[in-house]
């Protein structure tokens, strides 16, 4: 009976790891559940041989190491359809979705909150999230890490705060089903954070990276990464990207597509700038002209934040980027003799004495500034106007404000 026992037991441990295999065909197989959970058992690895649609909680075994593994790519689904963590624990020692198909239409897929002690390990491997309202929390562990995944139709993506180690790569995110949705949400203290060779594809108003201001972070290397910006998705929370230079590696990525409009603004209607002195630029904006909200934003790949009272552009990007900016405005002086008035492109401030172009008249006369700039986090950029005959004010009767790469 003994040698039958220690049979039956090598025959049944999935790996050199130790770990029992469970096949799973149905959600009768598993062995201890109620009405509302499922205990698993530790050092298990469940064999899913089966789609599992279910509204039960998989409870995560204190101590224990689990592996969640699939047998076919086709049928290996787990479908949560309950509204809570489908996956939760917390002292736990090792955790795997490999080779597996999950969807949590209404939840998260996991809450891990480990609290006695930083031990817990996360794995992922091959594995798809699709249509999944949240991916979830992980808080207090020891590792987070990633590899061959997907992720498709996410409403929000992961949120990791305390984890000695992140590291995801070699994955695809793609599809964002909301407007206002974040990859990935960085707090508290973590020791490292590598994330490489993914790529982003994202969708409207979609932030990718979200470091919070309070984490105290002590490594990011983000590199040798693809974001495909299909429409104007956000790189960075713009709100949180100061904490970001201290300790980012930000590297070999590629941020696509190229040769794009990065910025555009217009003034619709006859806005008059109030002019002080001659030969003196006045930035055209609300405060100037006795307007409200006279820019209007046309076009924004997220790159910058847009200001229509100040009728501002501001960069928001960690990379210096060059770009060229092109303002195409009628301008004219208000009554009396032809004065010498320009147009001139600011930066920071600044007007861009090279970007200034001038007419002589007295009705309204096309001009065009054009200049070639580097922009570094958190410069802005501005239109203004001069006359430098007198101090007749100058109509702006329709402007077009253009950045590109």
């Amino acid at each position: 009976m003994v040698l039958i026992g220690l049979l039956y037991n090598i025959k049944n441990m999935s790996n050199l790891r130790g770990l029992y295999k469970r096949e799973i065909r149905s959600m009768d197989d598993f062995e201890n559940q109620d009405a509302d959970f499922v205990y698993l058992e530790t050092l298990s690895d469940y064999d899913i041989r089966t789609t599992l649609i279910t509204g039960k909680q998989f409870v995560i075994p204190d101590w224990g190491v689990v592996e969640f593994v699939g047998f076919d790519p086709f049928i290996s689904w787990v479908v949560y359809t309950g509204t809570d963590s489908a996956f939760i624990g917390g002292d736990f020692l090792g955790f795997t979705f490999d080779h597996m198909f999950i969807s949590t239409p209404l939840w998260n897929v996991h809450n891990i909150d480990k609290v006695s002690s930083t031990g817990s390990q996360v794995f992922i491997e091959d594995t798809v999230y699709v249509d999944c309202a949240w991916v979830g929390t992980a808080r207090n562990i020891a590792q987070y890490s990633g590899y061959f995944n997907s992720f498709q139709d996410i409403w929000q993506g992961f949120n990791l705060e305390s984890v000695r180690l992140i590291n995801i790569g070699q994955s695809t995110v793609n599809s964002w089903k909301n407007e206002v949705s974040t990859m990935f949400t960085f707090d508290w203290d973590i020791d490292s954070i590598q994330l490489n060779w993914i790529e982003y594809i994202p969708n409207t108003n979609e932030t990718i990276f979200d470091f919070k201001v309070g984490a105290n972070i002590a490594s990011a290397n983000i590199t040798s990464n693809v974001y495909n910006q299909t429409l104007w998705g956000e790189l960075f929370a713009a709100w949180s990207r100061t904490q970001t230079d201290e300790f980012l590696n930000f590297d070999a990525n590629s941020w696509m597509p190229k040769s794009i409009v990065f910025g555009n603004m217009s003034i619709p209607t006859d806005e008059t700038v109030t002019i002080a002195s001659s030969w003196t630029p006045v930035i055209v904006n609300d405060a100037n002209t006795g307007g409200v909200n006279i820019w209007n934003e046309i076009g924004n790949t997220s790159r910058f934040t847009f200001d229509n009272t100040l009728g501002r552009f501001t960069y928001t990007w960690l990379e210096t980027t060059d770009v060229s900016i092109i303002s195409s405005s009628s301008i004219e002086k208000v009554w009396g003799w032809q004065d010498f008035i320009a147009t001139l492109i600011a930066k920071n401030g600044t007007v861009i004495s090279e970007s200034k172009s001038w007419s002589q008249n007295t009705n309204p006369t096309n001009v065009v500034s054009i200049a070639d700039i580097e922009l570094s986090t958190w410069d802005y950029i501005e239109m203004a106007v001069q006359n430098d005959t007198g101090t007749s004010n100058i109509v702006v009767n329709i402007s077009n404000f253009i950045i590109k790469d």
